[in-house]
């Protein structure tokens, strides 16, 4: 945040009359400090949304596979098993979510 105030402070005192470079190089340690604070930020607000999209997601697969009639046992087998996976990895986010800091870097992205 000093780091932050700092650049806000010179911007509107030295930095009216700085060269191209002094703001290039000051944009350039700004973003390093705010775009990771952004990116975590997206993420921890989006996290909800995603949990409901999987839920809504999940249940049709689930409606889904019973549905179809066509589709053979190992092709039911290989949905079943990338169904797990799914359920595994948004269990394994939701556990990290209750576990890590607002400030600290996820393991996952939404990505």
């Amino acid at each position: 945040m000093a780091e932050i105030s700092q650049t806000v402070d010179w911007l509107y005192d030295d930095g009216e009359d700085a060269e191209t470079t002094e703001y290039s190089t000051r944009l350039t340690k700004f973003k390093a400090i705010g775009d990771p604070i952004k990116k975590r930020h997206f993420y921890y607000s989006e996290l909800d949304v995603y949990y409901t999209q999987w839920e809504k997601v999940n249940t049709l697969i689930n409606f889904k596979l019973g549905d179809i009639a066509h589709l053979t046992d190992s092709q039911k087998e290989l949905i079943t098993k990338k169904q797990s996976d799914a359920v595994t990895l948004m269990a394994g986010v939701k556990a990290e979510q209750e576990t890590k800091k607002l400030y600290e870097d996820p393991s996952y992205s939404l990505a």
